[in-house]
């Protein structure tokens, strides 16, 4: 078993009740002849049973572990205007009657305990522990939790993150949780990077083929099932082997990177004759020479056991590859535009049709020079300008106003109809640097205009965009929040052969306002990171909101593991509350399906708007 964990829910995915709750308190009347009147149904008894629950549940979450109350104390609160269950309570506290599903035993003993421990983590009290004991199962497992011991309910990221701690267990990817609740035992492990299995009569529309078993006897082989990825996670966390898989995967990059420039330059300097005759058809090849780059890219981190989770908007995206937009992004690290990457080679039918705004040293990389062939736009900052001004083109005092024009004349030209080149989408970080270089300097701009200091993005410089959308005929605004599960561990050397991690995109599109102005500008990209819906900010203070539902959603996963719904009104200060979380998708770049296409696994996209 290529799993070095394996944790189950309890109730309904190893042991269920025996019949139903209503007849185990019918039952237990009868049994201990308590009389009963005649709306004590088992139907009444159900229904009353799990109303009540839930307001108990509400006002002592985790079984009275916040409210220090006993879970017997919890449970003898169920409200019920009949005597006789309040009678029957004290003997079916003690005696709850649960039974084993079908195969759970003999799928337990087929886990490979020298190589794979195993576990229990439930939303219950701990009366499970003897219930597991009564069943004969106990000794299956290494450890047994409950958010009765722990506080930590499913679906919130400490509970998954509490097993893998008891466990051992520091690389996520190498767990695998599995339940019968979509939200708690399937989406809930995977915002922590853990691997989860739904197992249910009927597969749920946000739960992909390949991660729904019908019962326990099919779950057997899928957890026996060949993984390269957790393979290699494994082998790399071997110190004997470490080395050498590094080295191995630093020449597939060195590689990768050789043949990948060397071949766009040769197709491309091929086909420059077909530019003499038909400047169109160039185009079409020379993009599709980008394209590959982009896969190449992307691909580097998937191989090495990196994940990709999306949200928001990004089901929109696709409608969206013939229209002209602009798409801006908070930039944290190197890994940045590598990340970007991996979604954008999954959307069919923009093969290419993107120009990247990008610092003027990135001339000198490798992936520079395939920008240069398809004429991205190189921009030069004034700190640049000042430190190589033998290259720069113009003096630093002018660099900024230089460039702003040459950037309108670049849209004019190459994002209209006329254009011999396809180019439908401008990408652009507008931070113009990452977070950790420009976070200082943020936080003294945000003191000298009476603006709240950012953690998890910097402020913005906004002229990049305006001078794009009034230059071209751009409609949407396409905003991308990325974040890092490890942003600490998050560069290309990583990406590339360290250790990988799980990389969430949230995606947001906005139109843009026709014959906007610089302020206007100014509160698109506002309102792109403030709630959707509210009115723009008129006065001066209103960059206070330009980069909140950024700085709101990465808070709120530093503290919770997941990005949020946003219901309610962004915090900027004081406590982050924990909202509902936005419903993701993973993404897979298939290398090895024999089509060379793309495989996407869906789990329920939703607009959080």
């Amino acid at each position: 078993m290529a799993f070095r964990l394996v944790s189950f829910d309890a109730l309904d995915t190893l042991i269920r009740i025996s019949g139903s709750v209503g007849q185990q308190y019918l039952r237990t009347l009868d049994l201990h002849t308590i009389n009963t009147i005649s709306s004590v149904t088992e139907e009444a008894v159900n229904r009353q049973f799990s109303y009540a629950r839930k307001e108990i549940m509400k006002k002592h979450p985790a079984y009275g572990f916040y409210t220090q109350k006993t879970s017997e104390e919890i449970w003898r609160q169920l409200e019920t205007t009949e005597e006789e269950l309040e009678e029957a309570f004290q003997y079916i506290y003690h005696a709850y009657d649960y039974e084993l599903i079908e195969n759970a035993t003999d799928l337990l003993e087929s886990i490979d305990r020298s190589k794979t421990k195993t576990c229990i983590y439930s939303n219950g009290d701990e009366r499970l522990h003897k219930h597991l004991q009564q069943l004969g199962i106990y000794h299956h497992f290494d450890f047994v939790l409950t958010s009765a011991e722990t506080g930590l309910e499913k679906p919130r990221a400490q509970a998954y993150i509490r097993c893998l701690e008891v466990a051992g267990i520091k690389e996520p990817s190498e767990a695998v949780h599995i339940g019968d609740d979509v939200e708690k035992d399937f989406h809930g492990p995977r915002r922590v990077g853990m691997h989860s299995i739904n197992i249910l009569p009927n597969k749920p529309a946000s739960v992909p083929d390949d991660s729904h078993v019908k019962d326990l006897d099919a779950l057997k082989n899928v957890l026996s099932q060949f993984d390269l990825t957790r393979m290699l996670v494994q082998l790399k966390s071997n110190p004997w082997l470490r080395v050498p898989i590094a080295t191995l995967q630093f020449l597939w990059v060195a590689l990768n990177n050789i043949t990948g420039v060397f071949g766009y330059w040769c197709l491309h300097i091929c086909a420059l004759p077909i530019k003499c005759v038909d400047k169109q058809l160039f185009d079409t090849i020379e993009r599709n020479l980008y394209h590959i780059t982009f896969f190449f890219c992307s691909s580097w981190g998937f191989e090495n056991g990196w994940k990709m989770i999306v949200s928001g908007d990004y089901e929109k995206l696709e409608e969206l590859v013939n229209e002209k937009c602009i798409l801006v992004a908070n930039h944290q690290n190197t890994c940045d535009i590598s990340a970007l990457m991996w979604p954008l080679v999954t959307l069919k039918g923009l093969q290419g049709a993107v120009t990247w705004i990008m610092d003027a040293i990135f001339k000198l990389s490798s992936f520079g020079w395939v920008c240069l062939g398809h004429d991205d736009f190189f921009i030069w900052q004034q700190a640049d300008a000042k430190q190589f001004r033998f290259a720069a083109p113009c003096d630093p005092e002018n660099i900024k106003e230089h460039e702003l024009a040459r950037l309108a004349e670049y849209c004019k030209t190459n994002f209209t109809k006329t254009s011999d080149k396809l180019r439908n989408w401008l990408l652009i970080f507008p931070e113009g640097g990452f977070r950790y270089k420009r976070l200082q300097a943020s936080n003294k701009f945000a003191t000298k205009n009476g603006l709240p200091h950012l953690s998890y993005v910097t402020y913005p410089r906004h002229l990049g965009v305006y001078t794009a959308a009034k230059s071209a005929n751009f409609k949407k605004i396409i905003d991308a929040t990325l974040c890092y599960e490890n942003e600490k561990e998050a560069c290309l050397w990583n990406w590339w052969l360290g250790n990988a991690q799980t990389v969430r995109i949230h995606f947001t599109v906005i139109d843009i306002q026709p014959d906007m102005s610089e302020e206007n500008v100014k509160d698109t990209v506002c309102f792109i990171l403030t709630q959707a819906g509210e009115s723009m900010l008129s006065d001066h203070k209103k960059l206070m909101a330009l980069w909140s539902r950024k700085e709101l959603m990465l808070n709120h996963f530093s503290n919770f593991g997941f990005f949020p719904k946003l219901e309610d009104k962004p915090y900027i200060n004081g406590n982050i509350p924990q909202m509902k979380p936005v419903e993701e998708q993973n993404i897979h770049l298939n290398i090895f399906k024999k089509n060379g296409g793309f495989i996407i696994h869906t789990i329920g996209t939703q607009n959080i708007f």
